[in-house]
């Protein structure tokens, strides 16, 4: 059974504050420190969310890795060869964002590594 938008909200960013605004507006709201993201549905926030995501993980970690969203997967390439993972596929960025601070070890050495 998928999930739907709210339930992704919640399961998926534990680090933002998720309301409904009971005021005459009635817009979903996502808080994280001084941050804000509105939206009228759980739909919208979702998506608005997710690029806010994608926007702080790119500029935090840009320079190590190339960071992209499917529609299903968050995905982060090391641009460095250090023996690392050079691919990182999560289901949420959080856990993105954790397998980036701390990458495994690349289990397979390329060829010209390889010792004669």
């Amino acid at each position: 059974m998928e999930k739907d938008a709210f339930e992704h909200l919640a399961s998926d960013y534990p680090g933002w504050e998720i309301s409904r605004d009971g005021g005459e507006r009635g817009y979903w709201c996502a808080r994280r420190g001084d941050v804000e993201v509105t939206a009228e549905t759980p739909t919208g926030l979702l998506v608005r969310l997710e690029a806010r995501e994608l926007a702080r993980l790119q500029k935090e970690y840009g320079k190590r890795y190339s960071i992209r969203r499917s529609p299903t997967l968050w995905i982060a390439t090391c641009r460095v060869d250090d023996g690392t993972e050079p691919t990182l596929i999560k289901d949420t960025s959080h856990e993105l964002e954790a397998a980036m601070c701390t990458p495994g070890p690349w289990g397979q050495v390329p060829r010209s590594r390889r010792p004669q």
